[in-house]
């Protein structure tokens, strides 16, 4: 398929969505695409003209929302409102782009997982299962790009989807990865 090859081959991913049609079942399996990947991601936009003027600033507001809810893992990239057909805002995306690939996630320290870790852990406890509690033990960054984190749990395949997702989030947003997507291993061990 075109597409993957595409995505394969980039070092950054403009997804354009057709505002009219709102985000489609073929925009969400590109953006599961691009989110293996592991490569940054702006959202775009367009037909913006299409939008009547008197509710495009309540579109404005409610588009990033709608785009967290559609896409949580990806919830976090850019969504710029274009028109092809206009050219509105359309010189903004190189300077995005440019802006987005140089601030290029970095390395955490083992310190501030750790702190980050007992904090998220404290604000939002594991879930008890069969009587038995999930026991994160350590997390460690593999690598920057895309931000790769390994974490070391007593049971790794028994995380609910749910807390798989706070946990995604909550590292996302205290170390503001921005558009670039992350990734999360789980493996059995223990200190």
């Amino acid at each position: 398929m075109l597409v993957e090859k595409r995505i394969r081959n980039a070092d950054l991913a403009w997804l354009v969505i057709d505002i009219s049609e709102g985000i489609t079942d073929q925009d969400k399996r590109v953006a599961h695409m691009i989110e293996e990947r592991g490569i940054p991601l702006i959202v775009i936009a367009n037909k913006w003209d299409l939008v009547p003027k008197e509710d495009r600033e309540t579109v404005a507001k409610r588009l990033p929302k709608v785009w967290k809810g559609a896409m949580p893992s990806l919830g976090s990239a850019p969504v710029v409102t274009i028109s092809a057909e206009t050219n509105l805002r359309v010189h903004q995306l190189i300077g995005l782009s440019v802006k987005v690939k140089h601030e290029a996630p970095k390395m955490v320290s083992n310190n501030e997982l750790k702190e980050w870790l007992e904090t998220a852990l404290s604000k939002q406890r594991p879930p008890i299962l069969k009587n038995k509690l999930i026991v994160f033990n350590k997390v460690k960054q593999l690598r920057n790009i895309p931000p790769t984190f390994i974490f070391s749990v007593n049971r790794p395949r028994e995380i609910p989807v749910g807390y798989r997702r706070y946990i995604a989030a909550s590292i996302k947003n205290r170390f503001h990865f921005g558009a670039y997507p992350i990734k999360i291993l789980y493996r059995g061990g223990t200190r």
